[in-house]
C-alpha cells in the first residue's frame, strides 16, 4: 500500500466516520470485483494497519520528528513506541493552539451606551436589525480571538498494574496483571499479598492458597458467560438469577476508598479517561485518572496541558465548573 491509499483510509474514516470494517467493505465492493489484478479482497487488519501507520506519519511530520521504528513490529508495539516519542504524555501537538470557526470567535466588547427608544416598541424585524448593528459596532477586531475548550471524563479506562501505588501499563493484556518491573519482581511467586511461596504450575497461587485461586477462577468463568454483560448494564433490576448484592456506588467527584487488597489475581482499571476537546471535536489532550474525576485531579491535568498563562484558553467548559473553581480558589493553584 502506498501513501495515497493510506491517506485515503484516514480521510475516509475521519470524514465519513467509517470504521475499519466499513472502509474495507467499501473498497472491496468498489474495486475488488472489477479489477483483475486484485486477486483477494483486503482484510480489516490491512485497513487498520494503513490507518495507524498513516496517522503516525502525520503526527511525526507535524512535530518535525524523524521517527524510526524496528522492523516487523506488531501493530500494538508500533503504537506503544510511537506514543513514547510522539505522545507528549497525552498532549496532542497537532492540535496545539487549534483554531477554527466553531471553537474560536471574535471578541465582542460590552456596549453600555446603547439606550432603547422610549417612543414606541420596535417591531421584531427592527429589533433584529438594531441588534445586528450593535453587535457589529461592538466587535473589537484587534483583540485576540476568544477560545474555549471542553473538559469531560468517560468512565471507561484500560487496566493497569495491580501492584499497590503503581499505575503503569501491563506487560501484556492477555492474562498478566503486572507491569514489566513488577513482573520481574514477582516472577514465580504466589500472587497472594505478602506471600513469598512459589506458585503451583499453571496457576497463580502456591499450594497453600489454591482454594483462593480456584474460587477466583470459578467466579471469573461465571462472569464471562453469555449474557453477563447485558445483565450488568441493568444494575438496578433485581433478577432471579442475579445474586442479591448491594451495588457499590462511588461519587463521581470523590476519591474512591482504597479496598483491602488480598491478592493480585485481577488487574484493576483506571476510573476514567479525561479529555480536553475543542468544540469542533478536535482532541487537544487526554489522560487517565486512576481513582476519581476529582477537582484536584482536573486542575493538575489542566496545569499540565496549559502550563503558561498564554497557552490557556479564555474559557473552560466543564460539567462541574463550580466545584473545580471552588477548589482552585481554595488551594490557589490557578490564582494568576
Amino acid at each position: 500500500m502506498d501513501r495515497i491509499f493510506s491517506n485515503a483510509v484516514v480521510n475516509g474514516m475521519y470524514n465519513s466516520h467509517a470504521s475499519a470494517s466499513a472502509y474495507m467493505e467499501f473498497w472491496n465492493n468498489s474495486f475488488g470485483k472489477t479489477q483483475q489484478h486484485i486477486r483477494s479482497p483486503l482484510s480489516c487488519h490491512q485497513i487498520w494497519q494503513a490507518f495507524v501507520q498513516e496517522s503516525i506519519c502525520t503526527l511525526a511530520t507535524c512535530a518535525n520528528i524523524e521517527l524510526s521504528l524496528r522492523d516487523n513490529l506488531a501493530i500494538e508495539e508500533i503504537t506503544k513506541e510511537a506514543f513514547s516519542v510522539l505522545g507528549e504524555e497525552g498532549a496532542i501537538q497537532a492540535a496545539n493552539q487549534h483554531a477554527c470557526s466553531e471553537c474560536t470567535q471574535k471578541y465582542i466588547k460590552p456596549d453600555t451606551n446603547s439606550v432603547a427608544p422610549a417612543t414606541s416598541a420596535p417591531t421584531s424585524d427592527a429589533m433584529d436589525v438594531d441588534s445586528d448593528i450593535d453587535v457589529a459596532n461592538s466587535m473589537d477586531v484587534d483583540h485576540a480571538p476568544v477560545k474555549i475548550v471542553v473538559v469531560d471524563g468517560i468512565c471507561f479506562g484500560p487496566q493497569h498494574c495491580a501492584h499497590p501505588g503503581c499505575a503503569d501499563e501491563l506487560i501484556n493484556y492477555h492474562g498478566e496483571v503486572f507491569c514489566a518491573i513488577h513482573t520481574r519482581e514477582y516472577g514465580a511467586k504466589c500472587w497472594v499479598v505478602n506471600c513469598d511461596n512459589v506458585k503451583v504450575k499453571d496457576t497463580q497461587a502456591c499450594q497453600q492458597h489454591q482454594p483462593q485461586w480456584k474460587k477466583f477462577v470459578a467466579q471469573h468463568k461465571r462472569q464471562s458467560g453469555g449474557g453477563y454483560c447485558k445483565i450488568t448494564q441493568r444494575p438496578t433490576e433485581i433478577l432471579p438469577w442475579v445474586a442479591n448484592r448491594e451495588p457499590r456506588i462511588q461519587p463521581h467527584d470523590e476519591e474512591m476508598e482504597e479496598p483491602v487488597q488480598k491478592n493480585y489475581f485481577k488487574a484493576p482499571s483506571f476510573y476514567c479517561v479525561e479529555t480536553v476537546c475543542a468544540p469542533c471535536g478536535v482532541i487537544v489532550a487526554w489522560t487517565n485518572f486512576a481513582k476519581a474525576e476529582s477537582p484536584t485531579n482536573i486542575l493538575a491535568f489542566l496545569e499540565k496541558v496549559f502550563p503558561t498563562e498564554e497557552s490557556r484558553p479564555d474559557y473552560i467548559c466543564i460539567d462541574k465548573a463550580c466545584q473545580v473553581l471552588r477548589s482552585a480558589v481554595r488551594n490557589k493553584s490557578w490564582s494568576p
